[in-house]
């Protein structure tokens, strides 16, 4: 009567390999990533995929910030700062995907 309450703790079944980096078993790598470099890869992309919008919003804040300062000093040099701020924002973004990318490529290829 007290077989029926039996609960093994692992499946004892073994399942197909799903492409998974290899891996053969219960357990398989919901997000497909097999090494570093591509963990990097993966992580660079998504914060290119959401900056380059971030970017997109603020070169259209810095438009209007420029419009606003119709020609007084000061706020010509506000928008004037905000602009090399997003520009720099915007070199470190696709700079670090470019330098990435071409690092993973050049290990590719020695390999």
């Amino acid at each position: 009567m007290l077989d029926q309450f039996i609960v093994y703790a692992a499946d004892v079944i073994p399942r197909p390999s799903s492409g998974n980096c290899g891996g053969s078993g219960p357990i398989s790598n919901p997000i497909n990533i097999c090494s570093i470099q591509d963990f990097v890869n993966k992580l660079l992309e998504i914060v290119v995929q959401v900056g380059l919008p971030v970017l997109v919003v603020a070169i259209v804040y810095v438009g209007f910030l420029f419009v606003q300062a119709r020609g007084a000093p000061d706020k010509l040099s506000e928008a004037k700062r905000a602009l090399l701020g997003v520009v720099i924002g915007a070199a470190i973004i696709l700079g670090a995907y470019i330098i990435s990318s071409a690092i993973g490529e050049t290990i590719n290829s020695l390999k």
